[in-house]
């Protein structure tokens, strides 16, 4: 073998390189999935209560969004039900105008009539406008205290001292047997008046136990001469009556040409 001839039977030893040397010009390695952040439970219990708070104040909303529905639609049934009692009047009346035809005659002239005194009593106690508007419904009458009172007519003597109002109470619950006389009171007149209980009228009362409530009446109050249901009274002030005319003539006159009103005593 020549000199210029390349021994590779032994090639020279290069330059070793150990791991450590190698890792050091490769790419790094990524980190374990255990070693990547994760929050804490701290967080984790923050995030909870966050959520749990936007949970409940968006149910309070929907409830206050429930309840604005809720009235929208009472209020929506209380106008339909307003339209329907507006039609259904506009439709009577219109039924009312197509089957009562137009009067093609003139009025007769009425005859003049006298004017009397009753008439004017008539005409005060009457033309008093009506304070009902003519679109409302009727509602039920509730029973006011004069409706639930019975009157029990006295000479106008006083009652005596030892008069007690339980003890005619009960003797006229006992004679009716039915516990339907709540109260006695007394008037200036020295008049007894029974208030009923429960709302009770008192044209029920003296429908079914008239009798034995007359019969404890004389028992129980002495001088009792009557006994009637709780009445409506008028005063009515008439002006340019003449003075030659007597109270007793106008008392009769004004009964006998108004039907239905007494007058319990002479005018004055």
């Amino acid at each position: 073998m020549t000199d210029d001839q390349v021994s590779l039977v032994n090639p020279a030893p290069g330059p070793s390189f150990s791991d450590d040397e190698e890792s050091a010009f490769s790419s790094p390695r990524p980190p374990p999935t255990s070693e990547i952040n994760q929050p804490s439970y701290q967080e984790i219990i923050t995030q909870i209560h966050l959520r749990n708070e936007a949970f409940q104040a968006l149910q309070k909303h929907l409830l206050v969004v429930q309840d604005c529905y809720i009235q929208d639609i009472q209020a929506l049934k209380d106008k339909v039900a307003t339209l329907n009692s507006k039609v259904a009047l506009l439709e009577t009346q219109h039924q009312h105008q197509t089957t009562t035809p137009p009067s093609t005659f003139p009025p007769l002239q009425q005859q003049q009539q006298p004017h009397t005194w009753a008439k004017k009593v008539a005409k005060s106690l009457y033309s008093k406008p009506s304070t009902t508007p003519p679109n409302k419904i009727a509602l039920p009458a509730v029973l006011t205290k004069r409706d639930c009172t019975i009157v029990i007519e006295r000479d106008g003597t006083s009652l005596p001292d030892n008069t007690n109002t339980l003890t005619i109470r009960d003797a006229i619950n006992s004679a009716i047997k039915k516990p339907l006389i709540a109260m006695i009171e007394f008037t200036t007149n020295h008049h007894v008046l029974l208030i009923t209980k429960d709302n009770t009228p008192t044209t029920s009362v003296l429908k079914h136990h008239h009798f034995a409530i007359e019969e404890a009446v004389r028992a129980t109050i002495p001088v009792a001469i009557g006994l009637r249901k709780e009445e409506i009274w008028h005063k009515v002030i008439l002006h340019g009556i003449p003075t030659t005319s007597s109270f007793t003539t106008i008392q009769t006159e004004i009964e006998e040409f108004n039907p239905g009103i007494h007058l319990p005593r002479l005018p004055r």
